[in-house]
């Protein structure tokens, strides 16, 4: 009783101070002070045990990738901190308004990284990474298999701006078509694996919760 006392208070001190390394991380002015204390939750996150999860940190991520300031090494560690949750989280339900607003932030910054700038040739993206990239594909298509209730967010076709949330019809087909161009376009063969793994999440969730069923040619 006794050990799992002492487990539960240090698993409380862990929750407070990730929490807390994430609330410094909004808080921060400087540039170089906010890469210190993402690479601090980074680290945190991964000596943390394999069973800890924490859904209010998971929101804070969410907002911190919001923030404009933040630089592409930035954006790429915060990515990764996601990931470690997501990899650890229950079953999350895409009908929270919270999924939803994670879910419109990483199609957003899915495009800032990979459509052209306005007059540009199709093959000169925005300022991006391949690992930005490769982060972003990989951190959707964990938030896929990690989710329930998909099947309202894929049918819905109009977006809340009151509540920052995305339609899940159309974002669907953007992270389709994205996906597709990645993995046809990209230099960096990493960036197509990972497009392609994206790409194939997302096309068995629909298939799953639309109850499409594959036809096979000559049947």
């Amino acid at each position: 009783k006794r050990r799992r006392e002492e487990g539960e208070k240090k698993g409380r001190v862990r929750m407070a101070f990730l929490r807390g390394a994430a609330l410094a991380i909004l808080e921060c002015t400087e540039s170089e002070e906010r890469s210190t204390c993402i690479v601090v939750l980074k680290q945190s996150l991964e000596l943390a045990p394999t069973s800890y999860y924490d859904g209010e940190l998971l929101r804070a991520l969410s907002l911190i990738l919001r923030v404009p300031e933040l630089s592409i090494v930035q954006k790429e560690n915060v990515l990764s901190c996601l990931q470690t949750l997501l990899d650890r989280a229950p079953q999350l339900d895409a009908s929270d308004p919270y999924w939803r607003r994670l879910m419109g932030v990483l199609l957003l910054e899915t495009a800032r990284h990979t459509r052209p700038e306005s007059g540009a040739s199709s093959r000169s993206p925005l300022a991006s990474s391949d690992e930005i990239k490769v982060e972003l594909c990989r951190t959707i298509r964990m938030l896929f298999q990690r989710s329930t209730h998909l099947g309202e967010w894929a049918r819905s076709s109009s977006a809340s701006e009151k509540r920052a949330t995305t339609a899940g019809g159309p974002a669907v087909a953007f992270l389709i078509s994205t996906c597709l161009r990645l993995g046809e376009k990209e230099k960096s063969r990493e960036v197509r694996l990972e497009a392609v793994l994206c790409l194939t999440a997302v096309v068995e969730t629909v298939m799953t919760v639309m109850d499409i069923k594959p036809v096979l040619p000559g049947t």
